[in-house]
């Protein structure tokens, strides 16, 4: 009986970690911020909303199987008055490039599908940016208009990206899916994450972010450190004055010892 028991455990844990972290549709915030597009993930990213994506791939190719891969990825929100930022970071993925050869999506990469205008398009670059691609079809400016960059990491990559947006505000919502591809050995192989549905709801929250306080240390150093010319003027006045008051003074005795 025992045996049985371990067995429909070991079944349940197999089978839940078979599954995609994210099938069905997620509300989530995204919070008020401007990150730096430079691939880097600063802290305050993590007190935004955020999408999970991995377990089981949705599509496999080149001879790859659903159990070829164990990465995984995490993608924050941020938005301002004129983008809407994404930043995934993907683990446990050994990163590969087939730089030159295009087809990004064949290569390790982020894809986002997102509802900013008239319908979803997809907005996506891979682990080594070169370059951002996607479907231009809806709004071929919109995709024109993005921003993105990236980096690698011990054990995958990081990529932020920026979409732009006019007349968004608090309030509103953002329709979006997330999806990360993961390029095996050989290089055939190739499984993607996540799904393309754009069924995830992203609200634009009036909260903003909170910034570090080494954030506004440094800006108040940075401001320090344009004061010195500013100082050394004010100190050769100071010194000039001195001189003249000395002048002053010895004429002033010189003037006395005339007088007896």
């Amino acid at each position: 009986m025992k045996k049985i028991i371990v067995s429909i455990v070991l079944a349940a844990m197999l089978l839940a970690l078979a599954m995609p972290f994210s099938v069905s549709a997620v509300d989530i915030e995204a919070l008020k911020g401007t990150p730096v597009i430079d691939g880097k993930l600063e802290d305050f990213w993590k007190q935004s909303g955020k999408i999970e994506t991995g377990g089981a791939p949705f599509y496999t190719a080149g001879g790859a199987t659903a159990t070829d891969s164990k990465a995984s990825a995490v993608t924050y929100f941020l938005y301002d008055d004129n983008y809407f930022y994404l930043a995934t970071v993907v683990s446990g993925d050994t990163t590969m490039s087939k730089k030159g050869e295009g087809k990004q999506w064949k290569q390790d990469a982020a894809e986002y599908w997102i509802n900013i205008t008239t319908g979803k398009m997809k907005f996506a670059n891979d682990a080594f940016n070169q370059g951002i691609y996607g479907d231009n079809s809806t709004d071929a400016k919109l995709l024109e208009g993005c921003k993105s960059a990236t980096s690698q990491t011990k054990d995958g990559y990081i990529v932020e990206f920026a979409v732009p947006i006019s007349g968004k505000k608090a309030g509103d919502s953002i329709m979006v899916s997330c999806q990360f591809n993961d390029l095996l050995d050989p290089p055939e192989k190739i499984v993607a994450f996540g799904k393309q549905s754009c069924d995830d709801k992203v609200t634009l929250s009036s909260k903003a972010v909170e910034l570090p306080v080494e954030t506004t240390a440094a800006a108040t150093k940075a401001a320090a450190e344009k004061a010195p010319a500013a100082a050394a003027q004010t100190a050769d006045i100071t010194a000039v004055m001195a001189i003249v008051s000395m002048a002053v003074s010895a004429g002033a005795v010189l003037s006395v010892k005339k007088r007896k």
